[in-house]
Order: C-alpha cells, then sequence, then structure tokens
C-alpha cells in the first residue's frame, strides 16, 4: 500500500491565469467573456488577445480563487474553454506523477509529470474534460491508468482520511 504525499500552499500563491476559449469569431465575442470574467471578484484584470483567442487573468491577492466559476463564465458566454495554465508562485514544492497538491479550498492531481522541485513559480496546466476540446481530453485520457482522470470530475480521486470527498479536484499537468 502507498502513502500519499499531499502538500498543502494558500491560496494566495496562484497570482494569473492564461485562459484560451474555443469558438470566438469576433471582438463582441471576446468582449461578452471579458466582462463576465471580469464581474467575478476574485479577478484583479483580464487582458485580451483576439489573435489568439486568449485572456490573461490576473487574481486579487488574498481572494480564494474559483477556478470552476471562471470555466463558468466563459460557457455562460457561449463559448468554451480550451486551456487553462495557473501560474504557482511556490518554490521548493514536490511534485511529480499522481501527487496531489491542495491550493485554498481545491485539490490539484498531477498527471504525468516527472518528480521535481518547483522553481520559484510555474505553470500548471488544467486537464479535466471541461477544461480541454473533446479531442485533446480524449487523446490525454486514452494512456491514462488514474480512473477518476479518465471521468473527470464524475469519479472521485481518492483523498487522504478527514477531507471530505473529491470537490474541487483538479487534473494538472506542466
Amino acid at each position: 500500500m502507498g502513502i500519499l504525499l499531499w502538500s498543502i500552499i494558500s491560496f494566495s500563491q496562484i497570482s494569473k491565469a492564461s485562459l484560451q476559449a474555443s469558438g470566438l469569431t469576433c471582438a463582441l465575442c471576446a468582449k461578452s467573456i471579458y466582462t463576465n470574467l471580469t464581474s467575478l471578484d476574485f479577478i484583479d484584470s483580464v487582458d485580451t488577445d483576439l489573435e489568439t483567442s486568449s485572456f490573461l487573468i490576473v487574481f486579487k491577492s488574498g481572494n480564494k480563487l474559483d477556478i470552476d466559476a471562471i470555466r463558468k463564465k466563459v460557457e455562460d458566454a457561449g463559448f468554451s474553454v480550451s486551456k487553462l495554465l495557473l501560474r504557482v508562485n511556490q518554490a521548493g514544492l514536490s511534485i511529480g506523477r499522481d501527487k496531489k497538491i491542495k491550493i485554498g479550498d481545491s485539490f490539484f492531481h498531477f498527471i504525468d509529470v516527472k518528480t521535481q522541485q518547483t522553481s520559484s513559480s510555474f505553470e500548471m496546466r488544467i486537464i479535466d474534460q471541461k477544461f480541454l476540446s473533446a479531442k485533446e481530453f480524449k487523446k490525454l485520457t486514452a494512456g491514462s491508468k488514474v480512473s477518476c482522470y479518465q471521468f473527470s470530475k464524475s469519479t472521485p480521486c481518492i483523498l487522504p482520511e478527514g477531507n471530505g470527498g473529491a470537490v474541487g479536484i483538479f487534473h494538472v499537468t506542466l
């Protein structure tokens, strides 16, 4: 029986995100997503790049981050998230294949990442079904032996005792 290693870091250490949306066809589409994202109280600013259909999101320091709320705001605008990268400011964090980290109220489960210590900051990519295109999700899960990742958040990953379930678990890679 293996031992699960968990690390806990505070939510304020995720400083920004890069989000790419699919389905954008014009500046009005981007404006709709921008308006929805800036309505979230934990977001400080959003910069839009129309050429790449991407948004650079800066989070307010000390506020609780809600990753699903970001996705829902993009979907409410009529689009979907095709890529979400989170910038984590944490040096010396031990990460690797099948390791889990708790940040704020969310758990992050690393998939196919070699064991390493993080530098002063690093980016992790959310690779759950609702944060990728259907084609990319199918490609990534095809070789995965992690059953909770194969079915996204519908099947809970194993959490240590006392955590009360798999609320807010996201699968990530570098």
